[in-house]
């Protein structure tokens, strides 16, 4: 019985061990760390450039119906219009 310790004890040492170290555990770590913080960086720049050119567009393109839509406009000035000729006399914007 002491026997076949010994011999699974001196296989144990001549066979490298596949487990990596504390150290070969916390360099992974730490590279892991470092490349999801680069991800994060440039995924928040995209994020960050995405909502700028939202709000671009949003500022160029008001939304249908909205108080300064272009038809909403062109029906307020029809509509002063409309009141101007209907108002007496001399005062027909049109």
């Amino acid at each position: 019985m002491t026997r076949g310790f010994a011999v699974r004890r001196t296989l144990a040492r001549s066979v490298p061990s596949s487990r990596p170290t504390t150290e070969q555990l916390l360099k992974r770590a730490a590279d892991l760390m470092r490349q999801y913080r680069e991800y994060l960086e440039n995924f928040n720049a995209a994020v960050d450039q995405l909502l700028k050119l939202q709000a671009e567009f949003k500022a160029e393109h008001p939304p249908f119906g909205s108080r300064y839509s272009p038809l909403r406009i062109y029906a307020r000035q029809q509509a002063y219009v409309q009141r101007q000729c209907e108002a007496p006399v001399g005062y027909c914007g049109a």
